[in-house]
């Protein structure tokens, strides 16, 4: 029994260090000109412990639809199947890789899409007291969102620019309001490109919380769940 009782007060002792440690998370978005980045990472005690997961986005050379584009005459418009080559790993403090894995995924195709947001969105109605529980207990540490923006004509980029200033300005502030209160202050940038048409984007986004806080999320989200 004394034995018992040991393996019973460590795993206490060991729950509460968890539950008290900060978990930091990271996203990263990437776009120039036709290449995409997305990279998830994850960082425990520290960095002790850091989680990676990247997402480049590929194209297919094969065509799987051709749609004419109206008044363009004989010119055919390509639309491409993307896929997603995933790379996740789990790093030591030195960042040597302790598990690695590498696939491919194809993107499904639109009406899937639309299946899957649909499923999505109702997810999130579901769940939405547990997320936003959560969000009240995240601090932001960190948000960069700088964006180049371009039409080639500087008439229409400019109509385009303070769109795009209109939308990040209403995005960020209902992020923010969700936020714990004390966190950094975005850093926004939209920089028009009037001479060439171009959509690049570079997006960087820290938070943290406590795991503690997660596990409570968890719990709440088992009860919406067993009550719906």
């Amino acid at each position: 029994m004394s034995r018992l009782y040991l393996v019973i007060v460590l795993l206490t002792v060991f729950l509460l260090i968890l539950s008290l440690s900060r978990l930091r998370l990271r996203l990263r978005y990437r776009r120039k000109g036709r290449n995409d980045e997305f990279a998830v990472e994850l960082f425990l005690w520290g960095g002790l412990l850091v989680y990676k997961f990247e997402i480049p986005f590929i194209k297919r050379k094969k065509p799987f639809l051709r749609a004419r584009v109206p008044g363009a005459g004989h010119l055919v418009r390509r639309v491409l199947r993307p896929a997603f080559k995933i790379r996740a790993q789990l790093e030591g403090k030195g960042g040597r890789p302790v598990i690695e894995e590498k696939r491919i995924i194809r993107l499904p195709g639109p009406s899937r899409m639309i299946g899957i947001l649909i499923k999505q969105i109702a997810l999130f109605r579901r769940y939405k007291p547990a997320l936003y529980y959560l969000l009240g207990r995240t601090h932001l540490r960190r948000l960069d969102w700088h964006t180049e923006v371009g039409t080639g004509e500087p008439a229409q980029t400019g109509v385009l620019t303070g769109a795009l200033w209109g939308i990040k300005g209403f995005l960020l502030s209902y992020f923010y309001a969700l936020l714990a209160p004390g966190g950094v202050k975005p850093h926004l940038t939209i920089k028009p490109s009037f001479k060439r048409a171009c959509f690049n984007v570079k997006f960087d986004c820290i938070i943290e919380f406590r795991l503690g806080y997660l596990f409570c999320t968890g719990l709440k989200a088992i009860v919406l769940k067993i009550r719906n």
